[in-house]
């Protein structure tokens, strides 16, 4: 570990950066991080999670460590912009050669679901309907079949057969309503709407049964919104942070 600052620099670490000091980097990264390679490395080994600044000695070497991977930081800004720029337009361009078409037809289909929302709705609430009757005659044809079973005496025929045509009565009608049942309307889906109707109940229902959500929201707010304006139960104060 450097305790000096002129003995700053003279670590390296090329093989971690993929830098080599004969042959210039081509790729517009390492290009980039190439002349902070020694800083890298030695920012590296001072974040070991064990190193402490104690002297001022070890001051000016972070500090001149720091500085320059400040520096580096704007070099690799720069290079991205230089590298991604072109490719970004190129993604812009491609984006816009298919987004008119996209929206067009994303209206289409937004035009064409409100034409026929109502008749679909009422269409469904039509088979709605006729599945409910169908599975009403179904159980009341399952309940009379079951009834002629149990009243039917062994030794009368009539009762016997009159007996099982309820049975195939009662069979044929639940495929019936199985079938009504399997009968809807496509292009249908649920919308779950609501409606705030009182918004003191509802924060004090998120208070009590999901209190980390307020938390977090009056976390962010106040992050947000703490130099515009006071607030209250908030206590804000400066202070110094090395950057």
């Amino acid at each position: 570990m450097l305790d000096q600052q002129t003995d700053y620099g003279t670590a390296t670490n090329d093989t971690l950066y993929g830098v080599g000091h004969n042959n210039p980097p081509a790729d517009p990264l390492d290009a980039a991080i190439a002349p902070f390679a020694d800083s890298m490395a030695e920012a590296e080994n001072w974040l070991d999670g064990k190193s402490k600044v104690e002297t001022k000695g070890q001051h000016d070497a972070v500090d001149l460590i720091l500085k320059d991977i400040r520096k580096a930081g704007t070099a690799v800004g720069k290079a991205e912009k230089a590298y991604v720029g072109p490719r970004h337009k190129d993604w812009q361009d491609a984006k816009a050669k298919f987004a008119p078409t996209l929206a067009d037809l994303k209206d289409q289909k937004t035009g064409l679901a409100k034409l026929v929302s109502d008749f679909k709705i009422k269409l469904a609430a039509e088979k709605a309907e006729a599945q409910r009757l169908a599975n009403i005659a179904a159980k009341k044809l399952a309940d009379e079949a079951k009834a002629k079973v149990a009243a039917a005496d062994a030794d009368n025929i009539e009762e016997i057969r009159e007996a099982k045509i309820a049975v195939m009565i009662a069979k044929d009608a639940k495929k019936d309503a199985s079938a009504a049942n399997k009968d809807t309307v496509t292009g249908l889906r649920t919308v779950h709407e609501y409606e705030i109707e009182d918004y003191s109940k509802v924060i004090n229902d998120i208070r009590m049964n999901d209190r980390d959500a307020l938390v977090a929201f009056m976390d962010e707010y106040v992050r947000r919104n703490r130099k515009a304006r006071r607030i209250e139960g908030v206590r804000t104060w400066e202070s110094k942070a090395a950057y």
